[in-house]
């Protein structure tokens, strides 16, 4: 896209800086393309309710009670269920700033390469940033059943597929129409499944692996996060200002000013502001032995 600026005033617009932002986050945002963006509309706060008893537990634990036969005097039975609790979430700002001081540079465009290389950098680390955050709370949060691994490790593993279904029938938790439909893992998990189904003579298929999805992560080596995402079990809350946003569908702030004093350097400002919230925590699975 750097081709196609061919004049450093024309770099250092908003309207430039913002959408090239955005198209350079978009091939590795991962997490993020998986879960609606909710914006906020200038709250900072937001609440996630998390539902950790099921029906099932309510009826076992006599909360709520089975239906009855009724006669025409008697009356339905009120349904009770367990409160779901109501947990408080901030949005944090992070961001990054490039300051332009090389004026007689600037003037000639001579600048331009470094400052694509900038935002292209700025980018990257921006959504590995988002991914690290939606990681941290799945692990965090994850209240899926784990397992025992049949041979302790996936790098040199011989049951990776006994794996796989112990974890599922793990998630398949009574009460809860919870399926384990994606699996993260790092680079030698990925790699020992990869080898695993060679040594069957039989074809790595990484969005089937058992009826489960398997995607190689670079956030971290070891372990496995586990998701239901036909029922989304995360919410990814925004802000966004209009004066510094003009992109549909933005997720980042973009300032471009002059300072008024000498040497008036170029600012170039970006930044988000977001938070995470969970909705349900036994539809994520942490299994840190991966």
């Amino acid at each position: 896209m750097s081709a196609e600026v061919t004049s450093m005033e024309e770099c250092l617009r908003r309207e430039f800086i913002e959408p090239y932002i955005l198209e350079k986050m978009n091939p590795s945002m991962g997490f993020l393309g998986m879960f609606k963006p909710i914006n906020l509309y200038g709250s900072t706060t937001f609440e996630q309710y998390v539902d950790e008893v099921s029906a099932e537990d309510d009826i076992k634990s006599g909360v709520l009670s089975k239906p009855e036969v009724i006669s025409e005097e008697s009356r339905l039975h009120e349904i009770k269920v367990s409160p779901i609790s109501s947990i408080h979430g901030d949005t944090k700002r992070y961001g990054f700033s490039f300051r332009i001081s090389d004026l007689k540079s600037t003037r000639e465009n001579k600048l331009i390469e470094p400052l694509i290389r900038y935002m292209d950098a700025a980018a990257y680390s921006m959504s590995r940033m988002i991914n690290y955050d939606f990681l941290n709370t799945m692990v965090n949060y994850a209240k899926a059943n784990t397992i025992t691994l049949n041979d302790g490790s996936w790098k040199t593993s011989n049951m990776i597929s006994e794996d796989i279904v112990d974890m599922q029938e793990a998630f398949d938790i009574e009460g809860y129409n919870y399926e384990l439909t994606d699996m993260f893992v790092g680079k030698p998990s990925w790699y020992g499944a990869k080898k695993y189904w060679k040594a069957l003579n039989e074809s790595f298929t990484p969005e089937d692996c058992e009826g489960s999805a398997m995607h190689k992560v670079t956030e971290y080596t070891k372990g496995l996060v586990g998701l239901d995402l036909k029922i989304k079990p995360l919410s990814f809350y925004y802000n966004i200002n209009e004066k510094y946003s003009s992109v549909k569908g933005s997720i980042v702030n973009v300032d471009v000013f002059q300072e008024q004093a000498s040497p008036k350097d170029h600012i170039v400002e970006m930044w988000m502001e977001y938070g995470i919230g969970v909705k349900h925590p036994k539809a994520m699975l942490w299994q840190e032995d991966v």
